[in-house]
């Protein structure tokens, strides 16, 4: 049994999806926005951004020298060269052109005396030409000893000279172990929870482990494994909201969205009105974004108490914000103040109740309002204002009741 089991590669080939497991977490984890991370779709990884697409193939080995440390990435690695050969075949069979691709190698093993990688270095940093490079791959051929790494060094041989500079320049190399992969995962985690303590993280990195491995098992299913931003969003939400007591104010894409019959007046909103009434925009888009943050306020806090039940949580949060408008109108509109307006001509008089309304709401929009204990968006805080703005419970200039609040009969 023991001799079957030394003959198997079974522990290296576990190790080695650990370790791809492991390393596609950690990119899901620092994706941005707009990112799609796939994992055995393009590559053994991969990242498609704005601008391209990042091939990451994956090389790992549990085998070490007699010091233990990781093996070394021979000049005629079988894993280097099946890498070149793999991006090769990608560039030559992809519609993909190659200024948009980039080429990463992921390996736990010693590269520090691979010459393969400091002549594309030194290539890159045009302390190499290209025709020297050539000359020193070529040198490598020995048919007798490795005739299969020898054709995979003949496929960048063969390419065409200005591709193959183009392929060579957008190679970069990660000399990374298992342990690092997590360490850095861990410090991402505590990027996007600043102040969150160790025991925190460690709960949030070990849930988001354990429910995207649920997640890719699957996707497997239906054959194509990526992962996009709103469901690294929904991971971490879950995962924090798992190990504290504090619930999370969440506002969704489709919260912005402005409903078709406000897009066709959108500046017959009593809100706009009042900005508009006072010079305070500036153009359509501002028109745009600033109902997008009206409705994302709106719709974000019903989601909040239909959720949490937090129907108390909301009455508070409303006294709160009506309370700093009715301390900052008073500000603005003091009793000398409003004396002021009153001596004024009416011409004059004009121009100080857009000047002063200006102030007032650029005070009431500098605060950036909790929503029981947690900090939000400003954008969402400034929504909660024209939402009461649109009723309108408040308004920015001092005579705002006669001017916007309908007549009763």
């Amino acid at each position: 049994m023991s001799d079957f089991k030394d003959k198997t590669v079974v522990p290296q080939n576990v190790a080695e999806k650990i370790f791809h497991l492991n390393y596609f977490m950690y990119l899901v984890l620092k994706m941005d926005k707009t990112d799609c991370i796939g994992i055995e779709v393009k590559d053994d990884c991969n990242v498609d951004f704005s601008k391209g697409t990042i091939l990451s193939q994956l090389k790992h080995s549990i085998s070490t020298t007699a010091k233990g440390n990781a093996i070394n990435l021979t000049d005629k690695d079988d894993d280097l060269w099946k890498t070149i050969k793999t991006w090769i075949e990608y560039v030559e069979n992809s519609k993909t052109k190659i200024e948009e691709l980039e080429f990463e190698l992921v390996t736990n093993k010693t590269v520090v005396d691979n010459n393969i990688l400091k002549w594309i270095t030194e290539f890159q940093n045009s302390k190499l030409e290209f025709e020297d490079f050539t000359k020193k791959i070529n040198a490598l051929i020995n048919p007798v000893k490795n005739p299969e790494v020898d054709s995979y060094i003949k496929k960048i041989l063969d390419l065409d000279r200005d591709k193959c500079m183009s392929f060579l320049g957008r190679i970069k190399m990660q000399n990374i172990s298992n342990d690092e992969i997590i360490k850095l995962s861990k410090e991402r985690i505590s990027e996007i929870y600043i102040g969150a303590e160790a025991a925190l993280i460690e709960c949030i990195f070990e849930n988001v482990y354990s429910n995207l491995h649920r997640i890719i098992y699957t996707k497997a299913k239906g054959k194509k494994i990526e992962i996009r931003y709103n469901e690294l969003e929904d991971l971490l939400k879950k995962a924090f909201r798992k190990y504290t007591s504090i619930k999370v104010y969440q506002t969704e894409p489709s919260d912005f969205n402005i409903p078709d019959e406000v897009l066709d007046s959108l500046a017959e909103q009593t809100f706009i009105k009042q900005m508009i009434d006072i010079d305070y925009i500036d153009g359509d888009d501002e028109v745009i974004d600033y109902t997008k943050s009206k409705f994302a306020a709106s719709r974000s806090m019903e989601r909040w108490v239909m959720n949490e039940g937090a129907l108390d949580a909301k009455e508070k949060f409303n006294s709160e914000i009506m309370s700093h408008f009715e301390i900052t109108f008073k500000e603005v509109y003091s009793r000398r103040r409003i004396r002021e307006l009153n001596t004024l001509t009416e011409d004059k008089k004009e121009e100080a109740h857009i000047d002063s309304a200006t102030d007032c709401l650029n005070k009431v929009k500098s605060k950036n309002i909790l929503f029981d204990k947690q900090p939000l968006d400003i954008k969402i805080s400034n929504g909660h204002f024209y939402v009461l703005s649109d009723i309108p419970s408040i308004g920015w200039r001092l005579d705002w009741k006669e001017l916007y609040k309908p007549n009763k009969s």
